[in-house]
């Protein structure tokens, strides 16, 4: 529908490209511009999936979301689809989604997680060796999922890797653990 020009998608910055869908499993979410004739054209691809694959749109399972649509477009878009009206942001497959720049408040729950993680696991009990393990394996992996994702705030990134450096050299995320070194002269 994009390519067929019956489909206007959401415009950002330049060198930024929008996807105008994401599929996965059973979900979709498509990104376009809240007009009239977009939502008529959706509604016409919903119908045609339907008859095609017999798998029908859940009305009380969807929902809409908007970064700035008045608010008769809103209920215009609530009653055309018979969809609920959900509220920016809101996390999906563990990616906050947003309008505008990303802010270290979006990414708070994705820290947050991390730091809870970083609590539960007994490090003092570990090896540095264990605790590099546990830090890439699955630390690491988080970041990197969401990196693909957003360009993080510096402070955020900050706050992190402190977290993960304390972990690693004393086992604690909030303990900070200061470097002993002795040295014997040779007098």
């Amino acid at each position: 529908m994009v390519l067929e020009g019956r489909l206007t998608q959401i415009n950002v910055a330049r060198t930024l490209l929008m996807p105008s869908h994401c599929l996965y499993v059973d979900d979709i979410l498509i990104f376009c511009k809240g007009s009239l004739s977009n939502i008529k054209n959706i509604m016409e691809l919903f119908t045609l999936y339907g008859q095609y694959s017999v798998q029908l749109i859940n009305s009380q399972k969807s929902k809409f979301y908007s970064g700035s649509l008045s608010l008769i477009r809103s209920h215009t878009i609530a009653s055309l689809f018979g969809f609920s009206q959900g509220n920016l942001p809101f996390t999906y497959l563990g990616v906050p989604l947003f309008k505008g720049k990303p802010k270290a408040i979006y990414l708070r729950p994705i820290v947050d997680t991390i730091q809870h993680k970083l609590h539960a696991w007994k490090g003092i009990l570990l090896t540095i060796m264990g605790r590099v393990q546990l830090l890439n394996a699955v630390i690491s992996s988080m970041l990197t999922y969401s990196f693909h994702v957003y360009k993080w705030p510096a402070s955020i990134l900050q706050e992190v890797a402190k977290s993960m450096r304390n972990f690693l050299w004393s086992g604690n995320w909030e303990q900070r653990k200061l470097g002993v070194f002795k040295t014997e002269s040779t007098q």
